[in-house]
């Protein structure tokens, strides 16, 4: 899980959180946090999921150690993207999707809210390469995970080029079957997928279950070949295609967004004990409600 990932995971629940005026980062209007009993209040107003939407977030926030680097870092980031918001005259969306999210508007709840994500996913990053070796043999087996990079020469027609589209298609054939250049300086130069071709061709992640998302042809190559090596040349509605995989390596896989994703849905126990400890470790006083503990258990599925 990225970014993207808990930022939509904030989003189902946009309205429930609105702008805190004091130094808190989170607020929801109705609600003292630092009465005994704000979580029954939260749960009572909102309802379990935007009660278990705070507890996860400031425990994130609030639990999950600081960094002096990664603090810099959310900074600049911060400063590059409120500068592109306001260049797009889109503060005032910015602010209403900040404050939505329990966040002060402006520099301030931006650059909170980028520290937020940050710190979750070198977290995720550390929960994944820590349970990893419990189920790598069978993660293997059962997914047979790789990364991979492909080459497009886009035709309208793919069994009817015209000689422009046919004569580029040879020139590219022959260059890789030359090794003349890399795979990936082919691909930034001549492959026609604006998705990946700037970055070498690659599009990272991929395995048994997630082919499903590529058109059959290209699905049935993706296992065509092995580790460094190239597939055949193959035709799909949208071109010619050539297929490399890059590695097979859980270290190439760490920190890929799609990779996190997959093995957190597949071992969804790893990620939920250790929200359920962060949460713990934030939030003592919940344990003395047994109910809400209860319920909170029950969603992130432990026991």
């Amino acid at each position: 899980m990225k970014k993207i990932l808990l930022f939509l995971m904030a989003l189902i629940l946009m309205g429930s959180c609105t702008k805190n005026t004091k130094s808190e980062v989170f607020a929801f209007e109705g609600v003292d946090l630092a009465k005994s009993d704000a979580y029954q209040q939260i749960y009572d107003q909102y309802g379990y999921q935007t009660l278990i939407y705070y507890l996860e977030m400031s425990s994130y926030y609030y639990g999950l150690p600081d960094d002096e680097d990664l603090s810099v870092e959310a900074k600049l980031q911060a400063e590059k993207s409120y500068a592109s918001f306001e260049a797009n005259d889109q503060l005032t969306s910015l602010n209403q999707t900040l404050t939505s999210l329990g966040f002060k508007e402006g520099m301030e709840g931006l650059t909170a809210y980028i520290t937020l994500s940050m710190k979750y996913e070198e977290w995720v990053y550390e929960i994944i390469a820590n349970d990893y070796p419990n189920h790598e043999a069978e993660y293997i087996e059962l997914y047979q995970p790789r990364i991979i990079s492909h080459i497009l020469v886009a035709m309208d027609d793919p069994q009817n080029p015209t000689e422009e589209e046919a004569a580029k298609l040879k020139e590219v054939q022959d260059l890789v079957a030359s090794g003349e250049m890399s795979f990936a300086d082919i691909a930034i130069a001549y492959s026609d997928d604006g998705g990946s071709g700037y970055l070498g061709g690659l599009l990272g992640y991929t395995d048994r279950n997630y082919i499903a998302a590529y058109v059959t042809s290209f699905a049935e190559h993706i296992y065509s070949v092995g580790v460094g090596e190239n597939s055949e040349w193959f035709a799909s509605e949208y071109g010619w295609h050539i297929i490399h995989v890059d590695s097979e390596s859980f270290s190439d896989f760490l920190g890929d967004a799609t990779f996190e994703g997959a093995y957190l849905a597949y071992y969804p126990e790893a990620i939920s004990s250790a929200n359920w400890d962060l949460i713990q470790s934030v939030h003592p006083n919940l344990l003395e409600n047994e109910d809400l503990t209860a319920i909170v258990k029950s969603f992130l599925g432990v026991k």
